[in-house]
C-alpha cells in the first residue's frame, strides 16, 4: 500500500496556512491492516480507483486547481473512514460540522458520484469551510460567493438545455437544481436569460415583419395575446407570444388598456427603454384581430380598432368556438338529447362522474374493462373533463364501447355500497338505463367523433385557411352518409358496436325490493326504435348545416374580397395576409393559459409576473428557438446582468442515457378504423346539395322536431344575417353576393352601427365615470346630487352649498337619474334614497363625504339592479300604504334601459307555486307578508326587498376606494 500512502499521511503538525487541505488528517492503524473488510462497505482499494476519477471534478476550487480535490480517507480504530479535508478543519461542534468533517464508513452502493458532488455542490456549510480555508490562505475565488460553484461557457450551455427542456416538460425550479444546473435561485436566472432571448427574438421578427394578427383571450383575470407574422421577404408564418397582463380587468376598455400595456412591455428593451418605433410598427401593420365570440371580446376588438390599432382590416370571431357550438347548442335544442347526455356522461349523477371522481370506484372499473372480454381495448378510466365541451367526445366513446364493462361495474358498486350515495346513484344507472337511449347516445358518440375532427383542424394555428371550405363540405357530407343516408347502422363505429353488443346477450340486475332488470338479448334493437334515433338526429344535422351557413359563410372563407383586391404587383402582400390568416384562431391562447397553469402549479404561483412571463415563454417558444445563436445571445445577456464565464476545463459532465418509451394505440387504432370506414363509406358516395340533404333530413326528423329547434334556427338565423350585415360594412361581399339587396343591407348596416355607437358610448361613460369615481382622495367634479337632508343644521348646509361650488356638483330634481344622493347619515337614509341608488346604481353619501371633499366621510357605491331581468308584481295593498316608495319603484321600472317589468298578481303567483327563480318577486304590505304570502320566499316587503337588491359595489371613504 505504499503507492496510496500520500493519501494517508500522519496528523500534520504544519500550521492550517501551510497545509494543504487534501493532506491527509490521520494514519492507518497497524492492526487495521489485517482486518478484513466487511463486503458491504468501500473498500481502500475501490476509494483509490473513485479518487482517481473523480478528483478532477472535486476540486476545492475549480478556478484554482493547484489546491486538489477534498475528497479524503483515512483509517480510524479498524475502519476506513471518507471525510472532507475542507469540513474537518472546522471546531468539532461548530456549526459547519457534519459526517463529512468526522470521517463516515460508506456503503459500495451507496457511495456514488452524485451523491459525493452533492456535498460540495447543496451544503451551505462546505461553502463557507472553503471561503474560510481561501482567506486563511490569503486567497479569494474568483466569482462572488454566491457564485462559488459556478459553471464555464461550456457548461453553461449543458445547464442552459438541461433548464429548457425541464421547464418544457413542467418541472419546477427545484427539481432543475441540481449538480449540472446549481441552485434554484440560479434555475430562475437562466429561466429570465432565455425568455429575454425570446422575447429579443420575437421583437426582431415583429420588427422585420409587414402583416401582423393579434389572437387574445381572459381566463381569472389574465389577458394572454399571441401573434403571428409574416414578411414579404421570407414570407415564412412566425407564431409567438405577444405577452401577458395580469389583473387586466374585466371591462372592454380595462382589456384594450391592458392590450396596451402588454404592448408596451413587448416593445420595451433590455435596457428598460421603450422602442416607440416597434410600437408604431405594431400598431400600423396589425392587420387581424381575433376572439371568442363573447360580447366583451368582441367590443375590445372594436375599440382596439378605434383607440389603439389603427391598420386593422378583419375582425374574426375564433373557428374553433363556433366548430365546439356545432355540439352544444344543437344538442340542448332537443330535449331528448339534452337529457340522455346529461343521465349518462354530464350530470353529476352519473356513472361517468362516479367514477371518474372516486379513486376506489375508478380501480373497479379498471378491473371490470380487465374481465370484459367484448372490450377492444384497456383503459383505466372514462376520461371525462368538464373544462371542454368537445372532451365529452372520450367519454361518450369509451362509455359506449365499454358499456359491458360500465354495466358490470355498477352493478358491482351497488352490492358494495347499498345505503350510501355511490350505491343510490349505481342504483339509479340500472334501473334508468334502457336500449333506446343508449343507441341515442352511441349515435351522439359518432356525430361528436366527426366534429372533434373538425374542432382538431381549427383547434392549432398551423391549419391552413384556404382548406377550411373543403374541410366543411367533408364534414357535412360524412353527416349526411351517417344519418340521413343511414350508414351509421352498416359502418363500424359506436352505433354498431353498441348494437352488436345489445343483441348479443341479455343483461341482468336485481333492483330494489326483488325487482329484476333486463336489458338487451336478441331482437331488442327493432326498426321503429332506430328510426326514431336516426330521426332526432337527423334533426341534429339540420341544425348543424345551418350554422355552418351562420358561422362559416362564404364571404368569411375568402377571407374579405376587399383583402384581395390588389394590382398583379403586390400580389406578395396578398401571400403574407393568406399566411397570417393561417391558422386565424384563438385555441392557441387557450393551450398557452393551460401550459401556463400546468408549468406554474399551485406552488410557484407567487412568483414575479415578470419571471411568470419569461417562464411562459420559454415554455411556449418553437423547438427550433434552441440554435447556435439563441446560446450566444443567452451567453451575452448572462454576462451584462450577472458574471463573466470561467475558463473551460477538461472535465465533462455524463450525458443520461435516454430510453424509449412504448406507448399502447389499442384505442387510437379503434379509433382510426372506424374514421377510415367512414371515410370509404363517404367517398363511395357523391357530396349532395345542402338543400337536398336539408330536405331529407327534415322528411325523417319532422315528427321530431321541437320548439328548442325553432329557436335555435332563429338564433342561427339572426347569426348570419349579422355577419352579412358585417362584412357588407367592411366591403367584403362580392356584387352577386348582395344582389337586389343592397338597399336592405345598407339600412340594417346603419341600424347596426348606431346600435353599436350607442352601446360603446355608453360603456365609455360607464368606464370613465367608474374610473372618477375610483379616484380619491379628489373628489369626482362634475356630478349631480339630490338631497335628503331634512332637518340638517343651518351651519352644515352652508358648508354644503360652498362645497358643490367649489367641486362643480349642480342639485338634480329627478330623484332616480342623479348621481349622488346626499343624506345627513348613512344610517338614517330614507327608503327613497337607498331605492334610487340600488336601482341605479348610483352613489349614496353622506354631507360629511361633500364637505370634506372626499377626505372624509362614507359613500356607498351600489350594484344597478335594473340591469338584471326581473318580473315584479306590486299588491294593492302595498300600494296604498307606501305611495312615494311605490311611485318610485314604478318609475324605475319604466326607465329607459330598465331590464324589470310589471306583471299581474295571476302571472307572479303561477311562477311563484311552481317553484320559479327570484326573477318573478312581488312587493307586499307587511300585513300580507306576515299572512298572506309568508311561505312565499319571492313575496317581499319593503325593507326586505331593499336588503335584497341593495349590492355594495364598493365603500368610499378617505382611504379610498375599498374592495376593488
Amino acid at each position: 500500500m505504499d503507492g496510496v500512502d500520500d493519501w494517508y499521511l500522519p496528523a500534520p503538525t504544519s500550521t492550517a496556512a501551510q497545509q494543504k487541505p487534501s493532506e491527509s488528517l490521520g494514519s492507518r492503524d497497524a492492526a487495521a491492516k489485517e482486518t478484513p473488510c466487511n463486503g458491504r462497505y468501500l473498500t481502500e482499494e475501490a476509494f483509490s480507483k473513485l479518487k482517481l476519477k473523480w478528483e478532477g471534478k472535486l476540486l476545492i476550487d475549480p478556478s484554482q486547481t493547484s489546491l486538489g480535490t477534498w475528497l479524503c480517507g483515512r483509517w480510524q480504530n479498524g475502519q476506513f473512514l471518507v471525510f472532507c479535508s475542507v469540513c474537518a478543519r472546522m471546531e468539532p461542534g461548530s456549526k459547519g460540522s457534519s459526517s463529512w468533517a468526522s470521517g463516515f464508513q460508506p456503503t459500495t452502493r451507496s457511495f456514488q458520484f452524485a451523491h459525493v458532488q452533492r456535498h460540495c455542490c447543496a451544503s451551505k456549510q462546505h461553502k463557507d469551510a472553503v471561503q474560510a480555508y481561501l482567506k486563511s490562505l490569503g486567497l479569494q475565488s474568483e466569482v462572488p460567493e454566491e457564485e462559488a460553484s459556478f459553471l464555464n461557457q461550456e457548461q453553461f450551455r449543458a445547464a442552459l438545455k438541461k433548464t429548457w427542456d425541464g421547464c418544457r416538460q413542467g418541472h419546477s425550479f427545484r427539481s432543475l437544481a441540481d449538480d449540472d444546473v446549481g441552485s434554484k435561485a440560479r434555475a430562475g436566472r437562466l429561466v429570465e436569460i432565455m425568455g429575454c432571448a425570446c422575447l429579443a427574438g420575437d421583437q426582431n421578427l415583429v420588427r422585420a415583419c409587414d402583416v401582423l394578427a393579434f389572437y387574445q383571450d381572459v381566463r381569472a383575470g389574465m389577458l394572454c395575446i399571441r401573434y403571428s407574422a409574416v414578411s414579404l421577404d421570407s414570407q415564412i408564418c412566425h407564431h409567438g407570444v405577444l405577452g401577458l397582463c395580469h389583473h387586466a380587468g374585466t371591462k372592454s376598455l380595462d382589456l384594450v388598456q391592458a392590450m396596451d400595456k402588454v404592448i408596451n412591455s413587448f416593445c420595451t428593451l433590455a435596457s428598460g427603454d421603450l422602442d416607440e418605433q416597434l410600437k408604431q410598427h405594431i400598431c400600423q401593420h396589425t392587420e387581424f384581430l381575433q376572439a371568442d365570440g363573447a360580447s366583451d371580446e368582441q367590443l375590445t376588438m372594436r375599440f382596439a380598432e378605434q383607440d389603439l390599432l389603427h391598420g386593422v382590416r378583419l375582425l374574426d370571431k375564433d373557428p374553433t368556438h363556433a366548430a365546439r357550438r356545432l355540439l352544444r347548442n344543437a344538442w340542448k335544442a332537443d330535449p331528448y338529447l339534452d337529457s340522455v347526455l346529461a343521465q349518462y356522461i354530464t350530470s353529476p349523477e352519473s356513472m361517468v362522474s362516479l367514477i371518474q371522481y372516486s379513486p376506489d370506484l375508478k380501480s373497479l372499473f379498471e378491473v371490470a374493462v380487465l374481465s370484459d372480454d367484448n372490450a377492444p381495448f384497456s383503459v383505466r378510466n372514462l376520461g371525462w373533463a368538464a373544462h371542454r365541451f368537445d372532451s365529452l367526445t372520450k367519454p361518450l366513446s369509451r362509455f359506449v364501447v365499454l358499456f359491458d364493462s360500465i354495466w358490470a361495474c355498477a352493478i358491482d358498486i351497488w352490492n358494495r355500497r347499498k345505503g350510501s350515495r355511490p350505491g343510490e346513484r349505481a342504483h339509479a344507472f340500472l334501473a334508468e338505463c334502457s336500449t333506446e337511449s343508449l343507441l341515442q347516445l352511441a349515435m351522439l358518440a359518432d356525430g361528436s367523433a366527426e366534429t372533434l375532427e373538425l374542432i382538431r383542424f381549427f383547434d392549432k394555428e398551423s391549419y391552413d385557411s384556404a382548406a377550411v371550405a373543403e374541410m366543411l363540405a367533408q364534414y357535412k357530407h360524412r353527416l349526411d352518409t351517417l344519418f340521413v343516408q343511414r350508414e351509421v347502422l352498416q359502418c363500424p363505429g359506436h352505433t354498431t358496436h353498441l348494437i352488436g353488443l345489445l343483441q348479443s346477450k341479455e343483461r341482468t340486475a336485481v333492483l330494489k325490493h326483488g325487482l329484476l332488470k333486463i336489458l338487451g338479448g336478441p331482437g331488442s334493437v327493432p326498426p321503429e326504435l332506430l328510426d326514431r334515433c336516426i330521426g332526432r338526429m337527423c334533426n341534429w344535422v339540420t341544425l348543424v348545416y345551418t350554422r355552418v351557413a351562420a358561422e362559416f359563410p362564404n364571404h368569411d372563407l375568402l377571407n374579405s374580397m376587399r383583402l384581395s383586391n390588389h394590382d398583379t404587383n403586390l400580389i406578395d402582400v396578398l401571400l403574407c395576409r393568406y399566411y397570417c390568416l393561417n391558422g386565424f384562431t384563438t385555441s392557441g391562447v387557450e393551450q398557452s393559459f393551460s401550459s401556463f397553469v400546468r408549468t406554474l402549479g399551485d406552488y410557484r404561483v407567487h412568483m414575479l409576473p415578470s419571471l411568470q412571463e419569461h417562464l411562459l415563454r420559454v415554455v411556449l417558444a418553437e423547438d427550433s428557438t434552441m440554435n447556435k445563436k439563441f446560446l450566444g445571445t443567452c451567453e451575452k445577456m448572462w454576462t451584462l446582468r450577472f458574471h463573466e464565464f470561467r475558463k473551460a476545463i477538461k472535465d465533462r459532465f455524463r450525458s443520461e442515457p435516454s430510453g424509449d418509451s412504448k406507448q399502447a394505440r389499442t384505442e387510437t387504432s379503434w379509433q382510426t378504423q372506424r374514421r377510415s370506414a367512414l371515410h370509404a363509406a363517404a367517398a363511395s358516395s357523391t357530396a349532395r346539395a345542402p338543400e337536398d340533404v336539408l330536405q331529407d333530413a327534415a322528411a325523417i326528423g319532422r315528427q321530431f322536431w321541437q320548439p328548442g329547434h325553432d329557436e335555435e334556427t332563429q338564433v342561427l338565423q339572426t347569426l348570419a344575417k349579422d355577419a352579412k350585415v358585417q362584412a357588407y360594412g367592411r366591403n367584403h361581399l362580392l356584387q352577386t353576393e348582395i344582389g337586389a339587396n343592397e338597399e336592405a343591407l345598407r339600412q340594417d348596416l346603419q341600424t347596426l352601427q348606431s346600435k353599436r355607437k350607442k352601446d360603446e358610448d355608453e360603456h365609455r361613460r360607464a368606464f370613465q365615470k367608474m374610473r372618477r369615481l375610483a379616484q380619491r382622495p379628489d373628489m369626482v367634479v362634475d356630478a349631480s346630487l339630490f338631497l335628503h337632508l331634512g332637518d340638517a343644521p343651518a351651519d352644515a348646509l352652508e358648508d354644503l352649498a360652498s362645497a358643490m361650488m367649489r367641486q362643480n356638483f349642480f342639485l338634480s330634481d329627478e330623484i332616480l337619474p342623479s348621481d349622488y344622493h346626499v343624506v345627513p347619515k348613512i344610517d338614517a337614509a330614507p327608503f327613497q334614497a337607498r331605492l334610487a341608488a340600488a336601482f341605479c346604481g348610483s352613489a349614496l353619501c353622506n354631507m360629511i363625504y361633500i364637505i370634506s371633499g372626499g377626505k372624509d366621510g362614507t359613500c356607498v357605491a351600489n350594484k344597478r339592479a335594473l340591469s338584471t331581468q326581473r318580473r315584479m308584481w306590486l299588491s294593492e295593498e302595498f300600494l296604498l300604504e307606501q305611495p312615494a316608495e311605490a311611485d318610485l319603484v314604478l318609475n324605475a321600472v319604466s326607465m329607459n334601459g330598465s331590464s324589470w317589468r310589471v306583471v299581474t298578481e295571476e302571472t307572479w303567483l303561477h311562477h311563484a307555486l311552481n317553484g320559479a327563480p327570484m326573477k318573478f318577486i312581488a312587493l307586499v304590505s307587511r300585513r300580507q307578508k306576515a299572512s298572506d304570502y309568508k311561505d312565499i320566499r319571492t313575496a317581499m316587503d319593503l325593507e326586505s326587498f331593499l336588503s335584497w337588491i341593495s349590492v355594495v359595489d364598493a365603500v368610499r371613504c378617505a382611504h379610498g376606494a375599498a374592495n376593488r
